[in-house]
């Protein structure tokens, strides 16, 4: 029995389209979901276990704490910042219900993890941090702002009820975080 010209060929025509597709499947695969550039470990210290994250283009590796992911052999204790740097620390807070929401805008090279602010009821700062201090309430906002990028922080001050809307004002004391 012979076959009519072009009798099979749109069959491979199929076949060849549909190995082309799984191919370029597995190459996508293979680029965009793994390798991911991390790769994760966890090690046993005493009874605790630690996550440690590694990139795998550079081979530096980051402990996971709950202030979040720290560079190994780096302090686990955020440094305070100069003077200096702290005045590279700005933001603009929002008073919401009973929280303090800040917008923080970060141009040091630190990473920085905790704010602390003194909240004037008045809507006054006296421009002298000691007198600030002594003047108002003091609190810690916490969270993480990256270098030189803006991030959000919030806290509920203990003197949050004193505080009404529009008449209060507040200033940055000091700032600590891990030098990147």
């Amino acid at each position: 029995m012979q076959r009519a010209p072009g009798e099979g060929k749109p069959m491979k025509n199929v076949m060849a389209a549909v190995m082309i597709l799984f191919f370029a499947l597995i190459l996508g695969f293979a680029a965009f979901v793994w390798p991911t550039r991390y790769r994760y470990h966890s090690l046993k210290m005493n009874e605790n276990v630690v996550t440690i994250r590694e990139d795998r283009f550079s081979d530096k590796t980051w402990m996971l704490l709950p202030t979040g992911w720290v560079p190994n052999g780096q302090s686990t204790k955020p440094e305070k910042l100069t003077a200096e740097n702290t005045a590279k620390v700005t933001g603009r807070c929002d008073l919401r219900y009973d929280e303090i929401r800040c917008d923080i805008s970060n141009t040091s090279d630190y990473r920085i993890q905790s704010v602390t602010v003194a909240f004037h009821p008045n809507g006054s700062s006296s421009g002298n941090p000691i007198d600030d201090v002594l003047s108002a309430c003091t609190a810690d906002l916490e969270g993480s702002v990256e270098p030189h990028t803006m991030g959000h922080m919030s806290v509920t001050p203990p003197c949050v009820h004193d505080l009404q809307p529009g008449k209060w004002s507040w200033n940055i004391l000091a700032a600590s975080g891990y030098r990147k």
